[in-house]
């Protein structure tokens, strides 16, 4: 191939860089966000018995729509992936049921157009004695929701985009009414209206929340390794998670065919919360931009790692301390520049 003059070499086309597939993984892993833990749901242990609800446990979303996602790769893994390489326990009689409804409920592409696919597949239901069957012989529940969106497919605030589907409501009715401990996992593009996690309809039963996001090739196993505890869930939010989408200063002014308004002025994302509605946040302030749980506390996350793991903890946390300190400087002083320019 010549390309200006010089020849080049088209022996790599096609051909992964090596080493590319571990460092997608550990990207992945970084990134992934735990919201919430309690009552030791995670990390998952040989000991637990799980049952996994969710079509993204096989149909895991790599990645989202458009020309980000419309990437060829050598091979990917889903969820069900990393289950099977990994020492935990799950439930195969409910995954074989799975592949078998997913025979007869093949994935949507919205006929293979641009922008077609839709937000979300419809999931398999999961009525009350089913729930209770799955109880009665697994001790901990995962339920998958997963979400797509991207370039000409951005978010909307409808069912099965930022907001659950009557569908997966009522799975998570009969799953916690079922369970006691349930772990919440967010295959997802960017954040979804998290404002129902401690409904009382769900019986406190939902004791995890972690968003995998969408991991590439080695997502499937990455998310594992963290359920696990074999890797840490370092990652901290990039965006502040609202009770509800009219809180966002800006969803009154979003979307005008000519102009937006930036109302909130300076205060913008978690400037405005922290400054003016922190009690718009949701649930807890840990859902705030740049926050998240360092890692999984109590003794069994200890007994799990290694040195190694514990200097990779260290230096994501140490790297965490240093954003938000230029974060918190940034917003000071940006604050201060723009009020002694005004006073001019």
């Amino acid at each position: 191939m010549i390309s200006g003059g010089i020849v080049m070499s088209t022996n790599m086309f096609g051909v992964p860089v090596e080493g590319f597939a571990q460092k997608s993984k550990e990207a992945a892993t970084e990134g992934i966000v735990l919201l919430k833990n309690e009552g030791g749901m995670l990390p998952l242990t040989q000991e637990d018995k799980i049952s996994v609800f969710g079509r993204p446990q096989i149909e895991y979303y790599r990645s989202g729509t458009g020309s980000g996602g419309a990437v060829n790769v050598e091979y990917a893994t889903n969820i069900l992936d990393g289950f099977e390489n990994s020492n935990l326990n799950i439930d195969e009689t409910l995954v074989e049921k799975y592949k078998n409804w997913l025979k007869d409920h093949p994935f949507d592409n919205g006929g293979g157009g641009w922008a077609c696919e839709p937000w979300f597949q419809k999931d398999m239901p999961i009525d009350e004695a089913f729930a209770k069957e799955q109880a009665a012989k697994t001790n901990k529940a995962l339920y998958i929701i997963g979400r797509t969106a991207g370039e000409d497919k951005d978010n909307a605030i409808w069912q099965g985009s930022y907001i659950l589907t009557d569908e997966e409501k009522e799975n998570l009715r009969n799953i916690t009414k079922a369970f006691d401990n349930v772990c919440i996992v967010l295959n997802v593009s960017n954040i979804i209206d998290l404002s129902w996690i401690n409904d009382e309809e769900y019986n406190g039963s939902i004791k995890s929340v972690i968003i995998v996001w969408q991991g590439g090739m080695e997502g499937g196993t990455a998310v594992v390794d963290v359920l696990s505890g074999a890797e840490t869930p370092s990652g901290k939010l990039a965006d502040t998670i609202a009770y509800s989408i009219e809180d966002y200063p800006s969803t009154k002014n979003f979307g005008n065919e000519f102009k937006n308004l930036y109302e909130e002025d300076i205060y913008i994302g978690y400037r405005y919360f922290e400054t003016f509605a922190p009690d718009k946040m949701c649930i807890l302030p840990v859902y705030n931009i740049h926050r998240g749980k360092k890692k999984y506390s109590g003794n069994q996350f200890s007994q799990l790692i290694n040195k190694t793991k514990t200097r990779k903890i260290k230096r994501a946390c140490i790297f965490h301390s240093i954003l938000t300190f230029i974060l918190e400087f940034r917003k000071k002083h940006f604050a201060f520049a723009n009020n002694r320019c005004f006073g001019i």
